[in-house]
């Protein structure tokens, strides 16, 4: 059965690659991993689905926004800003904790700086594609609900944020992968399919929701 899989998988890379060459989808990987690696993306997770916990749970979005953004804009590359996050965890957490606590509720919170899996995510004016990247992780209570997340650098969590801000950041290339994405489409199945064959590396397991 493995044997098939794996078959089936090489022959529909070379498919792929009728229209793709090979050093064009190394090149198209190595932009993903670009992006994956300078990225910092904020996730929070509600404690439960009812209706008021997912409320309470944008009311902390809306607070680390607000309290935060500004501290990680200013900061100097993706190691500077993980290391600015990790700093601030205590107070990003109880600052959470207000939030929580002024609105009647008491749970608990925790936040960490971890990496882990993402799925692909549309946002208004760009995708983020599925990835393994950075992230400031806020747990609301038993953590048990859906979740929220946005990139907090750069800074695409605030609306304002424009592609000539992106080049601050971004190649001009990478800019144009997730606020262009269809573009890519043969290109990311081709490293799905090359990452399939080859693995992709996931040091602690986790896999965000």
């Amino acid at each position: 059965m493995k044997t098939n899989r794996l078959l089936i998988a090489m022959i529909t890379g070379l498919i792929f690659t009728l229209s793709v060459s090979f050093s064009d989808i190394m090149e198209f990987k190595k932009n993903l991993g670009n992006i994956e690696s300078n990225v910092l993306r904020l996730h929070i997770i509600a404690n439960s689905d009812s209706e008021q916990d997912q409320s309470l749970k944008l009311m902390v979005r809306d607070g680390i926004l607000s309290g935060y953004s500004e501290i990680f804009e200013n900061s100097d590359g993706i190691d500077e800003i993980v290391k600015t996050a990790k700093e601030h965890l205590l107070e990003i957490e109880k600052t959470a904790e207000k939030i929580i606590r002024e609105n009647g509720f008491f749970y608990d919170v925790s936040c960490e700086v971890v990496k882990m899996d993402f799925d692909k995510k549309d946002y208004e004016n760009f995708t983020m594609p599925k990835g393994f990247y950075n992230a400031l992780r806020i747990k609301i209570g038993s953590a048990e609900g859906k979740n929220w997340w946005c990139v907090m650098y750069p800074p695409l969590c605030v609306p304002a944020t424009t592609e000539a801000d992106l080049s601050e950041y971004l190649t001009e290339e990478e800019i144009d992968i997730i606020t262009n994405p269809k573009r890519y489409e043969v290109r990311f199945k081709c490293v799905e399919i090359y990452e399939k064959l080859f693995g992709h590396k996931n040091s602690d397991g986790l896999t965000g929701r």
